[in-house]
């Protein structure tokens, strides 16, 4: 297991142990990161308590503690980092996505954005040899953008077998707003539950549509449930060094003060991801991907093919991949099994 067991912790009270693991809070990382007000409320134990264990759960991880910046250095060089499939924007990440982040990929339709997913997921589930995290994936999807036979192709391309990488991704379908808060409210658990290495939102942007509010108090509580949203991805990537990649949407021309090809609530949005990547539509089968924003590195723009299995550098890697895999996925279009085309595979 990779994480710390409750029990770890000296001089807690086995009915103390239930009401945390009854609050969905299942090991020593998340109990550090979690909102004293918000705990003690489901857990009922009183904000003294709580307030006692989060501290011993801080404690036993030595999260509270100063570090020189060379150690932290060293923490950073450790980390695993997820290959993108292509080696060139593998090299603009610096090495791939580290975990613990928080990426977000937004752009227009047809841009890319869900195929990003699905090749992100899939390398996911890749051994450190040809790093991948080899964890499992959690995918919400709030748009029907999940299409198991993309996943095959995918697996195909990277040596995987189809039918246990679609195995290892857990799909849940959230349409409405509430549904989507009470998923995110109970990820720690599910995190832990699951060996998830990646938690995939497509789309995140659909349920804040700030332009369409008309009304300032509700855009002001709209506001407020989308930073709680935040705190809670950014409380379980950085404790469970998982990733977090959602997409988002933008608006498609200038109105309502909203500049042309922004992301949807750019102004709440501008410095919660880790990575803020740009998906665009190329000519034919071609998009591009931009590096807008991170920290610590320059942005930067790739251009690639998509095809069956995925991004790929240009179109002769395409063809030679395709001529292996469309065979593959014609025998499924014989068989019945999926009635999906290949456009809409590759959307």
């Amino acid at each position: 297991m990779r994480y710390t067991e409750l029990e770890k912790l000296e001089g807690v009270s086995s009915k103390t142990l239930r009401c945390l693991k009854a609050a969905g809070i299942l090991c020593v990382e998340t109990l550090s990161v979690a909102d004293l007000r918000t705990l003690a409320l489901r857990t009922k134990l009183g904000y003294e308590i709580t307030r006692e264990v989060i501290k011993k759960a801080k404690d036993v991880l030595g999260t509270e503690k100063f570090e020189k910046g060379t150690v932290r250095e060293e923490e950073l060089l450790r980390r695993p980092r997820l290959t993108t499939g292509l080696s060139k924007l593998d090299r603009i990440l610096g090495g791939g996505l580290p975990t613990g982040s928080i990426v977000e990929i937004y752009g227009a339709s047809r841009s890319g954005k869900s195929q990003w997913c699905h090749q992100l997921a899939v390398t996911t589930m890749l051994p450190d040899s040809q790093k991948g995290l080899g964890g499992n994936v959690l995918w919400v999807d709030t748009e029907s953008s999940f299409t198991p036979r993309t996943i095959r192709a995918m697996a195909l391309r990277w040596g995987l077998d189809p039918d246990v990488s679609l195995d290892r991704i857990l799909v849940v379908t959230t349409v409405k707003q509430e549904q989507f808060r009470k998923f995110v409210s109970d990820l720690p658990r599910l995190v832990v539950d699951h060996d998830i290495s990646m938690i995939m939102i497509d789309n995140l942007g659909g349920f804040f549509r700030f332009e369409t509010m008309e009304d300032p108090p509700v855009i002001l509580e709209q506001s407020q449930i989308l930073l709680e949203t935040f705190d809670v991805l950014r409380s379980v990537a950085h404790s469970l060094q998982c990733l977090v990649l959602y997409t988002n949407q933008v608006y498609e021309k200038m109105r309502f003060g909203y500049r042309h090809n922004a992301p949807v609530a750019e102004h709440l949005l501008a410095h919660q991801p880790t990575h803020r990547l740009h998906a665009m539509v190329g000519h034919h089968r071609n998009r591009k991907l931009r590096l807008k924003y991170n920290a610590g590195l320059p942005e930067a723009d790739v251009e690639v093919c998509v095809g069956w299995g995925g991004f790929y550098k240009d179109k002769s890697e395409m063809k030679r991949a395709e001529a292996e895999i469309v065979p593959q996925i014609d025998a499924l279009n014989e068989s019945g099994s999926d009635t999906a085309t290949a456009e809409e595979g590759m959307a």
